[in-house]
């Protein structure tokens, strides 16, 4: 068993990966902590910031904490709010974006590509 917590923001790490503006993350669980099947991670995107536009092997399962962000899957738009989820398939084009005044935050479960 492995037991993590969220934090205050302040303590999210930069997310400092090419096509990423203004995207903090927490590692909650991970190959690196306890999982090797899985991870769950939580992003925050601070105003006008946005994720890489992104295509990939895993799967994604999205659940919208605070905040709305704009998700752009396959070229069409879906406005998300607290309490949305969403799964994002294997190969599926996506980028989330913040256009709003204040911090979106998700928490995100993917699995590790076999």
């Amino acid at each position: 068993m492995y037991l993590a917590h969220d934090v205050d923001v302040s303590e999210y790490e930069e997310y400092e990966e090419d096509g990423f503006k203004d995207v903090l993350q927490r590692r909650l669980l991970d190959s690196e902590n306890s999982s090797k099947r899985f991870a769950m991670r939580c992003y925050v995107i601070r105003p006008g910031g946005h994720t890489a536009e992104d295509v990939h092997p895993h799967e994604h399962g999205v659940y919208m904490m605070e905040g709305t962000a704009t998700l752009n899957l396959s070229k069409k738009e879906i406005e998300l709010e607290p309490g949305d989820v969403v799964h994002i398939s294997s190969y599926e084009p996506h980028q989330f974006r913040n256009n709003s005044s204040s911090n979106a935050k998700f928490l995100c479960v993917r699995n590790y590509s076999v």
